[in-house]
C-alpha cells in the first residue's frame, strides 16, 4: 500500500526562492513556489500551480510608451481604434465606498458600443465576491465578460499547497480584516474548511496568510486588532510579527498586494503590500505576491475580451507599479487614472517625472478620472 509520507516542519526544511515579484515581473510560477520537504520527495508547488493556469503562448507588441498623452476621456481611446478595455476597481470604479463620478455613464456608453469589459483587481476577494461587491455599490456587473482577482490567484495556490501537504494540515498566521464578512473576504471557517489549521504562533507555523492589515493571530484565541489600514506609523503587533517570520524565514503569502487603495475624498488606506516591504526589508527572503504586476493575471482577463473580438486591449487603471507596469508587462497599453493614488504626488510634479522617480514604465493615455 502506498502511505503519504507526513509532513518535516517548515522551521528546518523550507526550500524556496528570493524573489518577490512586486520590484519584477516574474509570476507566481516562475517564482518558485513553496517548497516544504516530504520525506523522500522534494516537492515544487510552482509545477503544480504551472498545471492549474495555462500559460499564454501569443506575443504583443505593446511596448511601455516614452511619455503620456492626455485623453480627454475614453470616448477618445475608443475613437483611438481600442476595442476591448481591462479596468481596475480600487480609484477608478469606485473607492470602497462609493461609485465614483462619471464611472456607471463611461460603462453604459462602453456597453452600448459593444466593447467588452474585464476587472482585474488586486482584491483577496475571490471573483464572485467581487461582483456582488460590485452590485452592492450599483454597477451594472452584466457588462464585465471577465473578473480576475489577486484572491481568485491566491486561492488556486493554496489549493495546489494544501493537497500536496494532505493529510497534514498545513500550519497558518492569518492576518486579515475584522470585517471580513462585509469585505467578502476569506473567514476562518472558510480557511479551516480549505485544510489549515490557523495559529498564533510565528514559531509553530508553516507560513504567514495576509489578506488584511486590521487583525493578526485571525481566528484564534489570541486576535490582535491595528489601527495600521489608517495609520501607516502603526506597525503595532505586524512589526514584530514580519520581523519575527523574516528571521526564521517563515513564507509570507499576500493575496493583495496593493500597498495603499483610494478611498472617500483623496483618503488613501494601507493594504497588506506594505508588510511585503516590511518583511523583505527585515531579511525575508520567501515571499509570494499574487496579482498585479504580475502578467498572467492581466493575461488571463484578457482571453474573454479576445474571445468576444478584441485585438487591441488597453488597461485602465491608477498605479504606476501595478497597473501601468502590470499592463506593459504583459504586453498592453495602459491609461493612467491621474486622480487616483497618485493624485497628492501629481499635484507637484509631472507623470513623466514621477514614472522616473518610481521606476515604472510611462502610460500610454493619462486622464483625471474614469469618465466618458
Amino acid at each position: 500500500m502506498d502511505v503519504k509520507p507526513a509532513l518535516v516542519s517548515a522551521a528546518t526544511s523550507c526550500r524556496l526562492p528570493t524573489k518577490f515579484w512586486g520590484a519584477s515581473t516574474a509570476t507566481p510560477r516562475q517564482n518558485t513556489a513553496i517548497g516544504l520537504r516530504l520525506p523522500g520527495k522534494q516537492s515544487c508547488f510552482a509545477l503544480l500551480l504551472a498545471k492549474l493556469v495555462r500559460r499564454r503562448t501569443s506575443c504583443r507588441a505593446a511596448t511601455a510608451a516614452a511619455t503620456a498623452d492626455e485623453i480627454s476621456g475614453m470616448s477618445d481611446l475608443i475613437t483611438r481604434g481600442y476595442d476591448g478595455i481591462l479596468l481596475d476597481q480600487y480609484g477608478v470604479l469606485h473607492d470602497g465606498r462609493e461609485v465614483l463620478p462619471g464611472v456607471q455613464d463611461c460603462l453604459d456608453q462602453l456597453h452600448q458600443r459593444g466593447i467588452p469589459m474585464a476587472i482585474v483587481s488586486n482584491s483577496p476577494c475571490e471573483s464572485p465576491n467581487a461582483l456582488l461587491r460590485l452590485e452592492s455599490l450599483g454597477l451594472a456587473t452584466d457588462y464585465f465578460t471577465n473578473v480576475v482577482t489577486s484572491g481568485d490567484q491566491a486561492k488556486r495556490y493554496l489549493e495546489a499547497l494544501i493537497s500536496e501537504a494532505a493529510p497534514v494540515r498545513l500550519r497558518c498566521v492569518f492576518i486579515s480584516h475584522a470585517d471580513h464578512a462585509e469585505r467578502g473576504t476569506w473567514s476562518p471557517e472558510q480557511l479551516r474548511s480549505m485544510g489549515m489549521e490557523l495559529v498564533s504562533s510565528i514559531e509553530e507555523c508553516d507560513f504567514i496568510l495576509a489578506n488584511g492589515v486590521q487583525v493578526c493571530y485571525k481566528g484564534t484565541l489570541s486576535e490582535i486588532e491595528s489601527n495600521y489600514e489608517s495609520d501607516a506609523s502603526d506597525w503595532g503587533v505586524f512589526g514584530k510579527v514580519l520581523e519575527t517570520a523574516a528571521k526564521g524565514q517563515r513564507p509570507l503569502i499576500i493575496s493583495n498586494p496593493d500597498c495603499v487603495v483610494h478611498r472617500k475624498n483623496g483618503v488613501l488606506a494601507n493594504c497588506p503590500g506594505q508588510f511585503a516591504k516590511k518583511y523583505s526589508a527585515s531579511g525575508g527572503k520567501h515571499l509570494y505576491v499574487f496579482g498585479k504586476p504580475g502578467k498572467e493575471i492581466f493575461r488571463e482577463a484578457s482571453r474573454a475580451l479576445e474571445v468576444c473580438g478584441a485585438r487591441r486591449i488597453c488597461h485602465v487603471g491608477d498605479s504606476l507599479i501595478h497597473d501601468v507596469g502590470g499592463a506593459a508587462g504583459a504586453g498592453f497599453d495602459s491609461v493612467l487614472v491621474c486622480g487616483g493614488i497618485h493624485a497628492p504626488e501629481l499635484q507637484g510634479m509631472s507623470v513623466s517625472d514621477l514614472c522616473r522617480r518610481k521606476g515604472a514604465p510611462c502610460p500610454t493615455f493619462t486622464m483625471s478620472t474614469f469618465h466618458w
